[in-house]
Parts: structure tokens; sequence; C-alpha cells
């Protein structure tokens, strides 16, 4: 049992460190409202994606019985990363967060968490720790513990690297380029996954 927990978290830590939406919008999240406010976007994210882990069996047995519910989630995953993708092209790159009425329209805690059930990503993580780890024995907590310490570590180096963003991109033109990059990276990898 001991070896499927050490799978899992090694599992777990190269899913979350590896580039995907997540760590995009921790980036911009951290870019827009500084390092200690795109701590809510983390653990959204990180707690999101541990519920999702540790449910995995069970939704991934009811999306597989009712393809119509599989195949509406596929549909409005891929229109809100489509919007995601559109919005970060087209960002301000200069926009800092200055009141609650832009804090608003970030992504928190709540929003982060919920993003994950539309993350494809997220769901091809779960399905194959599901396939390969997660067993019915391991219980949900244990689970949702392993997933959610290893994304932690797996994720905060994005919420750094989005703290120094202003000091490595120091021009207006290189962090056009590099947020226009970021919104391109996403929109191929939001279309592999759904194409492949």
């Amino acid at each position: 049992m001991l070896s499927l927990y050490f799978g899992l978290a090694i599992f777990c830590f190269i899913a979350s460190v590896t580039p995907g939406p997540n760590n995009i919008i921790l980036i911009i999240a951290t870019h827009r409202a500084g390092l200690v406010g795109a701590i809510p976007v983390l653990l959204g994210i990180c707690v999101g994606f541990s519920i999702m882990l540790a449910c995995s069996g069970v939704v991934l047995g009811y999306l597989n019985q009712n393809i119509y519910v599989h195949n509406i989630l596929a549909v409005v995953s891929l229109c809100f990363l489509l919007y995601v993708c559109y919005c970060i092209f087209k960002m301000n790159i200069n926009d800092k967060l200055v009141d609650d009425d832009a804090k608003s329209k970030d992504f928190n805690f709540f929003t982060a968490s919920l993003f994950q059930w539309i993350n494809p990503k997220a769901w091809i993580i779960c399905s194959a720790a599901a396939a390969t780890y997660v067993k019915a024995d391991m219980g949900y907590g244990s689970v949702f513990l392993t997933a959610f310490v290893m994304s932690i570590l797996g994720c905060t180096p994005w919420l750094v690297l989005g703290s120094y963003l202003d000091q490595i991109l120091n021009t207006t033109l290189k962090k056009s380029i590099f947020f226009k990059s970021m919104a391109v990276i996403l929109l191929v990898t939001v279309l592999y996954s759904y194409l492949a």
C-alpha cells in the first residue's frame, strides 16, 4: 500500500509542476494580485484538484455510464478554456488589481477550485491516477491529503514565477509577448487535449 501512496505522490507532483491551465492561471494571478493575493487561487486549485482526485473513481464511473453528461461537460469546458485563452491574449498587461471590483473578476479560491472540474488536464491526471494508483481501500482522506500536499509543492514554483514577472519582463513588449505566448500555449494544450 505504501508503494501506491509513493507513486501517487510522485505522480501528483509531476502533474502539478508541468505546464498546464492551472500554472498559467497562477502566473497571471500572482502578476495581477501579488504573491500573497494569489495564495487563495493556489489553495483553490489544490483543494479542487485533490477533491476531484479523491472522488475520481466515483465521478469517472458516472461519466463513463452517462455519455450525454460527459459530452456536455466536454463542450462547456472547451468553451470556458477558449474564453480563458482569449482573456489572457487580450489582457491589459499593465493591469494590476487596485480595487475590490477588479478582484471579483479574477480567479479566487472558489472559482479556481471549481475550475478543476472543467480542466482537461485535471481530468486526464485523475483518470490516469484512478486507474493506476487510487484503490478503493485507500480512503478518501489519505488520497486527498497526498494530492493536496504534492500539488502545493508542484504549483508553488509557478506562483513564485508570477511574483518575479515584473523583474524578468521589464518592458511592455516583453510582457505582451509572454502573455500572448501563454495564451497560445494554453490554446494548443486545450485543443490537443480535445483532438487527441
